[in-house]
């Protein structure tokens, strides 16, 4: 007898098959509660060296790498100012964005990326992998997202799933960043390259300053902080203003920190901008007054009154019955040593000035003037009366050396433009290229002749690339088929020397 002896309807429990629950093959990642309590997935990303279709060739990662970069530079990279708080001095800090990750594993290829996650009350966790699938190498890194970062945004729902995807993002890029430095440090190198080319263009300029205007009003941030971030004003701006900006409102964008930090607040804004303002006025009104200095002082020279005749010396004695025999120190081989020295070095005249900073100054402001041979002896023999230390003639006499190089180049350079002229005008839509093409096509070929792997012909690749900056279309077609060509014949050596079956397995260890 038992309590479902008064229920006859009622069916005993019976235990329910939960086959048709299981996890499908294959698939080892449930669904993390968000929210909830804390959960972490674990999967097993170990793996050794795996034979692929399509072996890595490293010359064409670095050919895919520099292509997107001139072409997307701007949205791979992000950089702004920190202050270090023990020495006070501001340094700026880079990096690579998601998309510049995303970009490295489709040029590295053969690899994969993952990411668990676990969360506490105040944050979220996450454990990124990175596992290449050629060498076996993998790496993981751990990164923890604040729940309470603030990405403007008004909804609350919408707010958690913004801070999820940014915690993520940071995670896959910091491993692939770190897995793959080498590549990464040269990717953000040549994205800067191709941020500044692209931003030559004023449509890329235009598309630029829309980008920070969005960003400015999204995160509440003035114009005056702005300005103290560059140190120009936006009509002053060059394409370096211009990438600094960009690249420290991506930053903002990004989630890599915060518009409080990047940006100073308008009070402290109007200081610095102040201050800079300050600076740069000192700075004019400073080359401006020894400018006026260096000019006003001939005038002043003439306007001095004419000094009084010295008097006829009396006559001297017959030099055939007197013989006058000179001072020690007007003797030949004579060196003067202690304080005779410096007695000696100074000039004859107890008159002569000694040339300060100023005047050193309006020199360097006249040397740089002068646009002649003619000028530049002018000015030097302005001021050679002057006494210099010897601090001051070492800088001058380096000054006077770039000033006749400059000449000589612009001499050089206005021989030259004649000529550039009329063969431009005589030249016709089917002239020769200005390079031996041939010459430079067969230096091409003989650096790949011999190389039977991709290892080397990778290496072959990056010196060569500089030989075709000057060549025509037709030439850039030759050179990549002397390319394809090497990979052919690397692809059919190591065809030759692939092992078979049985090697195959004792090479990887497989069972």
């Amino acid at each position: 007898m038992n309590e479902y002896d008064d229920l006859p309807t009622m069916a005993p429990p019976m235990e329910r098959d939960l086959s048709g629950f299981t996890t499908p093959a294959g698939n080892d990642q449930m669904p993390v509660p968000y929210g909830g309590a804390s959960v972490i997935i674990q999967n097993n990303r170990d793996t050794t060296a795996k034979r692929v279709a399509v072996p890595r060739d490293s010359g064409r990662v670095f050919s895919i790498i520099n292509a997107s970069a001139a072409s997307f530079g701007d949205q791979y990279t992000y950089a702004w100012d920190a202050k270090d708080k023990r020495t006070g001095r501001k340094s700026q800090i880079e990096g690579g964005t998601i998309k510049l990750a995303n970009m490295l594993q489709r040029a590295y290829g053969n690899c994969m990326t993952d990411c668990d996650v676990s969360e506490t009350p105040t944050h979220l966790i996450f454990k990124a992998y990175f596992v290449d699938f050629e060498t076996g190498m993998s790496a993981s890194r751990l990164f923890q997202q604040r729940k309470s970062q603030n990405t403007g945004m008004g909804d609350v729902e919408r707010q958690a799933d913004i801070v999820f995807q940014i915690g993520q993002s940071k995670a896959i890029r910091n491993v692939v960043l770190n897995a793959l430095s080498d590549y990464a440090t040269h990717a953000i190198e040549e994205s800067k390259k191709g941020m500044l080319k692209k931003f030559a263009d004023p449509s890329a300029r235009e598309l630029a300053h829309a980008f920070i205007d969005r960003g400015l009003e999204r995160y509440e941030i003035s114009e005056q902080a702005l300005i103290a971030v560059v140190g120009r004003r936006r009509d002053d701006w060059d394409a370096r203003n211009l990438a600094k900006a960009y690249t420290t409102m991506r930053a903002v964008v990004e989630g890599m920190v915060s518009a409080a930090e990047a940006f100073p607040s308008d009070a402290y804004a109007d200081e610095i901008n102040k201050e800079r303002e300050k600076e740069n006025d000192d700075l004019r009104s400073g080359a401006a007054r020894r400018k006026s200095k260096a000019k006003d002082a001939p005038a002043a020279e003439a306007d001095k009154p004419a000094a009084d005749p010295a008097p006829e010396p009396e006559k001297a004695a017959d030099p055939a019955k007197e013989e006058v025999k000179p001072e020690i120190h007007q003797q030949p081989g004579y060196k003067a040593t202690g304080p005779e020295a410096a007695k000696t070095a100074a000039p004859a005249d107890a008159g002569t000035k000694v040339g300060d900073d100023d005047a050193c100054d309006d020199f360097l402001i006249d040397l740089k003037a002068a646009a002649t041979f003619e000028a530049i002896e002018t000015v030097r023999a302005q001021y050679s009366k002057l006494g210099w230390q010897a601090g001051h003639a070492m800088k001058l006499k380096n000054a006077t050396v770039e000033a006749r190089e400059r000449v000589k180049d612009a001499a050089r350079a206005a021989a030259k433009a004649p000529a550039a002229a009329e063969a431009s005008t005589q030249q016709d839509a089917k002239a020769e290229p200005a390079i031996d093409e041939g010459d430079v096509l067969s230096r091409i070929e003989e650096m790949f002749e011999g190389l039977n792997t991709a290892a080397d012909i990778g290496e072959a690749h990056r010196k060569a690339v500089h030989l075709t900056a000057g060549l025509s279309d037709a030439g850039k077609r030759q050179f990549e088929m002397i390319l394809a060509t090497a990979h052919k014949r690397a692809e059919a050596k190591a065809a030759e020397v692939r092992p078979g079956p049985a090697e195959s397995t004792m090479l990887f260890g497989e069972d």
